[in-house]
């Protein structure tokens, strides 16, 4: 009998240091340093290895995509800063506690960053990784240019674009310092530090065919038995990896793996809930170790590289295992108060009456917390997926109202109240954003009308307690 295919052997990925990068961050003397490059070029890891040297002083601003928001941008920038600056950024969250709209005084509320952060502790930074996520909105990069501009805060920002407002004159002049993708890429002697010198004919292969990729050179470094690579390049040589190093695992590990890679945001404690202690155990704890999961701030962080080869090369039983574990993970996400990760998994893994639940379920928190563009960016996605639901209308209600839009406000809170089967909770939302839209507007007897029949439908003492006043709806 014929024996089945070699298993790879994997050794764990080396992390190496690369000191002429961290020379170039040191001798620099520009406040704002930046690393530009695509995904897989090691800028977390390297901003890592310079923020605890010498003797500096470091707040960290981990951004998600939900830093698209200007509310999460300027909470998250205070947060990091306050570590610094104690008691810096209290006047904003303050001021956004009781903001109706976050965009239409980003600039105010930067403003009152920059006061704060003035004067500026020496030697002392905020570290922004994934800043491609705060890029992704005008309004929250204006706000980071804003507190740049007014401050002499230090920043070190890694992402995948330039920010707009770093102009190249300013990296000409050394008023910022970029490194960009080409700075980034791995020399020949640092893949080979990687590899090891007893694989010199894949060492120059790679540099070659991967142009110094540290994504790519990283998993190569775990597969200690491939020698030589076919002439391709990119994604696919990536994924040629990335396959050898899957062969290496253990398939309850690699089974996990997938699992977890599904999810939107991961840490110990999911799981566990998804996989069971002992299986948690085995999985994280082998992954931890070779490094295809790290541990950041709590939480486990798949390389989003290696995530998205994971979920592109999901076996079908996995995504069968991934969709039975929605109940359990989105029920985590809501213990957890963690919003964007639930809506996310609803998205990806739920049917529409999920999103739909999720949307009116996290509304409130959403608005408590000024995180209006959020809420819009929601419900454009809800849409797509359910149309225009009456959940769907009450969010763009709740959204106009707060616009300053009174008149649309009422107009959506009505259409949403006469959808047939509306559920009681989004029927009754419904007609307390039109009754306040129509107070706003002072047309006192259509605003009295719809409280009328919001109280005809309340059904919980909190419906009831929010008609006498006395809470949100």
């Amino acid at each position: 009998m014929a024996d089945g295919p070699r298993k790879s052997t994997i050794q764990r990925r080396r992390i190496i240091e690369r000191p002429r990068l961290m020379r170039a961050l040191d001798r620099s003397e520009a406040r704002i340093r930046t690393l530009v490059a695509g995904a897989g070029y090691g800028k977390t890891t390297l901003a890592e290895q310079w923020a605890p040297g010498a003797g500096r002083a470091i707040g960290w601003f981990r951004a998600r995509p939900s830093a698209a928001d200007v509310a999460v941008t300027a909470r998250a920038l205070a947060l990091a800063g306050d570590a610094l600056v104690p008691g810096a950024g209290r006047r904003l969250l303050e001021r956004l506690a009781v903001t109706q709209d976050p965009e239409r005084e980003s600039t105010l509320l930067a403003e009152m960053l920059a006061e704060d952060f003035d004067p500026w502790p020496a030697n002392s930074w905020v570290a922004v990784d994934d800043y491609h996520h705060i890029a992704a909105s005008s309004v929250s990069e204006a706000f980071v240019e804003t507190v740049v501009d007014r401050s002499p805060i230090q920043l070190l920002l890694s992402g995948r674009v330039r920010p707009s407002w770093v102009a190249p004159r300013s990296i000409l002049g050394g008023e910022v310092l970029e490194l960009p993708e080409a700075a980034l890429a791995m020399t020949a002697d640092e893949t080979e530090d990687m590899l090891g010198p007893e694989r010199p004919e894949l060492t120059s292969a790679l540099v070659a065919l991967s142009g110094g990729w540290p994504a790519v050179v990283g998993l190569a470094g775990m597969v200690p038995d491939l020698q030589d690579v076919d002439a391709i390049t990119g994604e696919s040589l990536y994924d040629l990896f990335a396959d050898r190093v899957c062969e290496g695992l253990d398939a309850t590990v690699r089974a996990g793996l997938e699992l977890l890679a599904a999810m939107p945001l991961v840490d110990r404690d999911l799981g566990v809930t998804l996989l069971g202690a002992e299986r948690a155990e085995r999985v994280v704890g082998e992954a931890v170790r070779l490094g295809l999961l790290d541990e950041r701030d709590g939480r486990l962080e798949i390389h989003p590289l290696f995530q998205t080869f994971l979920r592109r090369r999901a076996r079908a039983e996995t995504r069968e295992e991934a969709t039975e574990a929605f109940p359990a993970a989105a029920a985590y996400y809501t213990s957890r108060n963690e919003p964007d990760a639930a809506f996310d998994l609803a998205h990806d893994l739920g049917v529409p009456s999920d999103v739909d639940r999720l949307l009116i379920e996290s509304m409130d928190e959403l608005l408590n917390n000024a995180r209006l563009s959020t809420l819009e960016s929601w419900v454009a996605r809800s849409a797509r997926l359910v149309g225009e639901s009456a959940a769907v209308l009450v969010a763009r209600a709740e959204i106009a109202l707060r616009r300053g839009r009174h008149l649309t406000a009422q107009a959506l809170a009505d259409r949403a109240a006469r959808v047939q089967d509306v559920p009681q909770e989004v029927g009754y939302r419904a007609q307390i954003v039109g009754g306040r839209a129509a107070h706003i507007g002072q047309r006192e007897d259509e605003a009295l009308a719809a409280y009328e029949r919001a109280e005809g439908t309340a059904a919980t003492e909190h419906q009831r307690r929010v008609l006498d006043g006395g809470g949100s709806p």
